[in-house]
């Protein structure tokens, strides 16, 4: 049996839906493609005239809820309630957001059917323990551009215990965790003896004989992102008649095509994809190599201003202590002058009280020698 044909059978085609960081992601297995466009015809007839959930809910029940940003229903569990607000994750999808209970509804039982998304992330792959906010949100933003809304093959590796599916994932031919390992978005560690995620599954080499991976509907639909996070995309319309006329037309034509063109327009696409992949993909490297870039000048601007304000500081606590000592000597100068006001207050005080003494004395003898001069020319006469 041909090695390259088990290799593409141990393979699934998945259309990425939500990007929840660096290393995880929300996946839809396209062969569900009409799954969805049936639950989404059913939410859109029975959500409308659905009861309204009263109470506590359940959170091992599915229900639904009118997303924000398009207004659509979507199938969702309750994972907290707070008040009147409830927190909602829609199972399909893989985001999440908070909604009032108003567009929250009780679904039938023929809906409780399970969840049509998964959760994947990359096998043996970590966060590293250097990483801030500011870069777990550059790596997040990174894997969200490069596979939100398209089509990956998975290799699948194990499965942990809360169902969180380990895989290693390619675009075309390329190895979507070899390049968020190259964007140092996270680290790689596996058992001794494993195998490497560098290495490209067989089926990036097949045969021209080896059947298509793809399903023949188009699963071009993009992921939506939550609602609280204004960079992450929508959720897009799972009905037919929902979506937009263009995407209508392009289905409808799809699905006239003869197999063997229709293979090889969707392998075209493919390797179209994958090299719109790779410009795409050097364009983020230009972008995070440039964010470093300016990283690294607002730290050296930072730096300097620093120095700055610390020699600015030093300048300013040198003249307001050269202004203090300048105060304390005026303080000792109008001390003494005014000490000395105080003495030459007191010679002028005691002056004048002379002064007026010596005019009284004065007063005194002149009236005296008057009366003596008086007599004395009355003697005379």
């Amino acid at each position: 049996m041909d090695p390259s044909r088990v290799e593409t059978e141990q393979m699934e085609l998945v259309g990425v839906t939500h990007v929840g960081d660096a290393m995880t992601f929300w996946a839809q297995n396209v062969d569900d493609e009409d799954l969805v466009e049936a639950i989404g015809r059913a939410l859109s007839v029975k959500c409308d005239i659905a009861p309204k959930v009263e109470g506590k809910p359940s959170t091992q029940k599915i229900y639904a809820a009118r997303f924000s940003e398009d207004q659509f229903w979507y199938r969702c569990i309750v994972q907290q309630q707070t008040e009147d607000k409830f927190h909602v994750f829609y199972v399909d999808y893989g985001n999440s957001e908070t909604v009032a209970g108003s567009v929250l509804v009780e679904l039938p039982d023929e809906l409780q059917s399970a969840p049509l998304a998964k959760k994947y992330r990359f096998w043996g792959f970590h966060p590293p323990s250097d990483q801030d906010a500011a870069h777990l949100q550059q790596g997040k933003a990174f894997l969200q551009d490069l596979i939100n809304g398209k089509k990956l093959r998975l290799r699948k590796k194990s499965v942990c215990f809360d169902g969180t599916v380990l895989v290693q994932a390619f675009q075309g031919n390329l190895n979507v965790g070899e390049e968020v390992l190259k964007m140092q978005f996270a680290r790689f560690s596996v058992p001794a003896g494993q195998e490497s995620p560098r290495s490209p599954p067989a089926a990036a080499a097949a045969p021209q004989d080896t059947p298509p991976l793809w399903s023949l509907l188009p699963m071009d639909r993009p992921g939506q992102g939550d609602s609280a996070a204004a960079c992450l995309p929508k959720l897009r319309p799972t009905l037919t008649e929902q979506a937009p006329q263009v995407c209508r037309e392009k289905s409808t034509a799809t699905i006239l095509l003869p197999a063997n063109s229709l293979k090889k327009q969707v392998e075209q696409e493919l390797l179209e994809e994958s090299d719109q992949l790779r410009e795409e993909l050097k364009w983020l490297q230009k972008g995070v190599q440039s964010g470093v870039e300016d990283n690294q000048k607002l730290q050296e601007e930072k730096s300097f201003l620093q120095q700055k304000v610390q020699d600015l500081g030093a300048q300013l606590r040198k003249q307001v202590e050269q202004e203090l000592l300048e105060e304390t000597t005026l303080r000792q100068e109008l001390k003494k002058l005014q000490k000395g006001c105080r003495v030459e207050w007191r010679i002028i005080r005691n002056f004048r009280r002379r002064r007026a003494s010596c005019s009284r004395e004065f007063k005194t003898w002149a009236h005296s020698y008057g009366k003596w001069s008086r007599n004395y020319w009355k003697r005379l006469h």
